[in-house]
C-alpha cells in the first residue's frame, strides 16, 4: 500500500472488526414477564377482594405499566453494524497522549473499541468543524 494513512485506516478497521466479532450480541429484555405481572395485578384488582390493598396494587400496576412502556419505547438495543462499524476516525493528541476515536451510528466503548454515536457525542463537532491536520483548542463539557 503506497499511502500510509490508508494503510493505518485499514488496520484500524480490521482491529475494530475483529474486536467487535469477539463481543456477544446484545440481548433485549423480554416484555413477557412484565405483561404476565400486569395481567395478574389486573385480575387481583378486578376481583374486588376487600382484603387486598387496592392502592398498593394500583401503584404496582402503574409501575409495571411504566416499565413496559419504557421497554417498548427503547425498542431493540442498538448494536454496532459489524460490517460498517463507523464512518469517521479522529486521532486525538492531548498532553503528549494520542488516542483513536471513531464516530458511528451507535456507541460501543468496550475492550479497546471506542466508537461513539455522532449524534450524542459533543466531540463529534471536531470532525465537522476542522480539516485533517488542523490544530484546534476545544473545551468539551
Amino acid at each position: 500500500m503506497s499511502n500510509p494513512v490508508i494503510a493505518e485506516e485499514l488496520d484500524l478497521l480490521a482491529k475494530v472488526t475483529a474486536l467487535l466479532s469477539e463481543l456477544p450480541l446484545a440481548k433485549t429484555a423480554s416484555e413477557a414477564p412484565i405483561v404476565r405481572e400486569l395481567e395478574r395485578l389486573r385480575a387481583v384488582i378486578l376481583s374486588g377482594d376487600e382484603a387486598k390493598d387496592i392502592s398498593a396494587l394500583s401503584e404496582q400496576y402503574h409501575h409495571q405499566a411504566a416499565v413496559l412502556a419504557q421497554l417498548r419505547h427503547a425498542g431493540d438495543a442498538a448494536q454496532v453494524d459489524r460490517r460498517n462499524p463507523y464512518f469517521a476516525h479522529l486521532r486525538l493528541r492531548e498532553g503528549g497522549r494520542e488516542r483513536d476515536l471513531c464516530l458511528g451510528r451507535t456507541t460501543c466503548i468496550e475492550r479497546g473499541i471506542r466508537i461513539v454515536d455522532w449524534r450524542d457525542a459533543p466531540i463529534s463537532k471536531i470532525f465537522y468543524s476542522y480539516r485533517q491536520g488542523d490544530e484546534y483548542d476545544e473545551e468539551i463539557a
